[in-house]
């Protein structure tokens, strides 16, 4: 079990590690956002939604903070939006 733990451990680190704390938060948000929508409404409209929350996001960082537009922040979500999906799908065969 020991051992389990410390491949978990290494997996979250690693992971923060490449894709720094926004990736994660974006990563999260979308997973949460996508688990949320997705028993309340069809499915492709979930996940336009969520994508059009993630792409809002980087249009204000853009515009109103004055940040590029990230790329890595996209993929995050779009992640995040898969990772959603399979915890759903997950428990609704469970």
């Amino acid at each position: 079990m020991k051992k389990f733990l410390m491949k978990i451990e290494l997996l979250v680190s690693n992971s923060i590690a490449v894709l720094g704390a926004d990736g994660l938060a974006h990563l999260l948000v979308c997973m949460m956002l996508t688990m949320v929508l997705v028993p309340l409404m069809n499915l492709w409209l979930a996940i336009l939604i969520v994508l059009c929350v993630g792409i809002g996001k980087e249009l204000y960082d853009k515009f109103a903070k004055n940040t590029e537009f990230s790329t890595k922040d996209l993929i995050c979500d779009v992640i995040g939006i898969i990772f959603g999906l399979c915890f759903v799908a997950f428990y609704a065969i469970k």
